[in-house]
């Protein structure tokens, strides 16, 4: 049985459908360790997440690469399958893209009673409201849990990532 290991470019990238990920899937000989070339990969996923291909061919350093993209934020798992069924799955996470400030004032007629309500939150390119840092909050536990760095790393990069966002809409 070969082992399989799986890389990403990046932990986290926006669901916006454009911004893509890299996977790649690197497959070695258990006992020698050396690279498998010419291998069959099968790479599945949740629907949410769109792949360039699912079928890949393991090059002479035992490597096969796919770009994937999503509309939806969240995390979610990937698996890469031999045709020995020999399987890992890792997870991949997509932050919810802010949407721009849209305010619907109510058609009330201003006197000392009436209160307008005033509401902001971040969407999803379907229109689903999604809670931006909540969702960044999920991507660190869970990159965290499987280890893939440490919790300072992650927190760090993901306030230079909102930082940015911040910047790119106001």
């Amino acid at each position: 049985m070969s082992i399989i290991a799986l890389q990403l470019a990046s932990y986290a990238v926006l669901a916006d459908g454009v911004t893509t990920n890299r996977l790649q899937v690197n497959v070695t000989g258990d006992v020698t360790g050396n690279p498998e070339s010419g291998l069959l990969v099968t790479l599945s996923a949740d629907a949410a997440l769109s792949f360039s291909e699912t079928h890949l061919t393991t090059d002479e350093s035992g490597a096969a690469t796919a770009t994937f993209t999503s509309t939806q934020p969240g995390t979610y798992p990937v698996t890469a399958t031999l045709a020995d069924g020999t399987t890992v799955t890792g997870a991949v996470a997509f932050l919810a893209v802010p949407d721009a400030a849209n305010i619907e004032p109510t058609a009330q007629v201003p006197t000392q009673a009436a209160t307008n309500v005033l509401t902001s939150g971040v969407k999803d390119l379907v229109g689903s409201l999604r809670a931006g840092i909540e969702d960044l909050e999920k991507v660190i536990d869970t990159v965290s849990a499987v280890g893939l760095l440490p919790v300072e790393e992650l927190e760090a990069l993901g306030k230079k990532l909102f930082a940015g966002l911040l910047q790119k809409f106001q």
